[in-house]
């Protein structure tokens, strides 16, 4: 249990108490062939879980929350509280970062989160994201990651 709460905590540090501003750079899809690109900016707060919003280029405000993709192990099931991103972007962050990279770095990363983040017009975002120090990686200045996909065919590479 120590050994999951560690990185928990340095993830909670990264954003406790104030926000944080991530962008949305898109990499595949209809906002990619754009020019100038769309970058969405998007806030963050909370410690375990929390609010995001973001506005589109289109300026709708999209709002939902994230939290802590939990994976229990037959050892700890009976304890543990599972929370599942209702949407896998394996194939995402293949696409950007690599074949194998979803299964190599993120899968058992203590900081792994999702998010739905929904608008009133119809726009959905799922987002997953990433400490980096938890998939070996150095941290500072973006040291959060993440993929995100829209149900409008497109694809981002997401950085804080």
């Amino acid at each position: 249990m120590k050994t999951r709460v560690v990185p928990l905590l340095l993830l909670s540090a990264t954003i406790a108490g104030c926000s944080a501003t991530e962008r949305l750079y898109p990499v595949q899809g209809p906002l990619a062939a754009q020019r100038p690109l769309p970058v969405y900016v998007a806030t963050m707060d909370g410690v375990v879980s929390g609010n995001i919003r973001t506005i589109l280029n289109t300026g709708e405000v999209c709002a939902g929350t994230w939290s802590r993709v939990v994976r229990v192990s037959s050892s700890d099931a009976a304890d543990a509280v599972i929370d599942v991103p209702p949407v896998t972007l394996s194939e995402q962050w293949d696409g950007v970062y690599g074949a194998g990279y979803y299964t190599a770095h993120i899968v058992d990363a203590p900081s792994h989160a999702h998010s739905v983040v929904s608008g009133s017009r119809g726009p959905v975002l799922y987002v997953e994201f990433v400490k980096l120090t938890d998939i070996g990686r150095r941290s500072g200045p973006g040291s959060i990651v993440g993929i995100a996909k829209d149900n409008r065919g497109n694809v981002f590479r997401l950085t804080f």
